[in-house]
């Protein structure tokens, strides 16, 4: 088995973790202009997500919440993300393969329509001038169309 494949099982099986966990925060530590870790934040403890091997792959490391401290100037809130604090996670997937938008997508209870979606950069076409960091972004699902 490659090393990805290997660091990809390990990733499937520690994602599952945050099952049934309720999110209380998110922060993003920025290397200019790159999101290099995110941090998702529990009432127990956090999960660092970031990348790995040059960031082809992402990781889940766990964490204590106590040393994420905002005062930090890296450290943000991501805005986008409030949409998800405070509920809780009910199913929680593994997205992609090395090189080929590997991540996460993190489903949460009472919202049908969107995701949380935490990806490599290497994901098809990435922007100039960005590359050992990781992307965020937030599924948008359609149940019905009407015209």
């Amino acid at each position: 088995m490659s090393r990805y494949k290997e660091l990809i099982e390990n990733e499937k099986q520690n994602i599952l973790a945050l099952k049934n966990k309720v999110l209380v925060d998110f922060f993003v530590d920025i290397v200019e202009p790159e999101i290099n870790i995110a941090y998702l934040v529990f009432v127990d403890n956090s999960y660092a997500v970031s990348g790995a091997i040059g960031s082809e792959i992402i990781t889940m490391t766990q964490t204590e919440s106590k040393y994420l401290q905002i005062e930090n100037k890296q450290l943000k809130q991501f805005e986008p993300y409030s949409i998800f604090l405070n509920k809780k996670i009910i199913q929680v997937r593994s997205i992609g393969e090395e090189w080929n938008g590997h991540g996460f997508e993190i489903s949460f209870e009472g919202m049908h329509d969107k995701t949380m979606i935490l990806q490599s950069i290497y994901s098809g076409d990435k922007p100039e001038g960005f590359d050992d960091c990781i992307r965020l972004g937030i599924g948008q699902y359609y149940y019905s169309y009407d015209k």
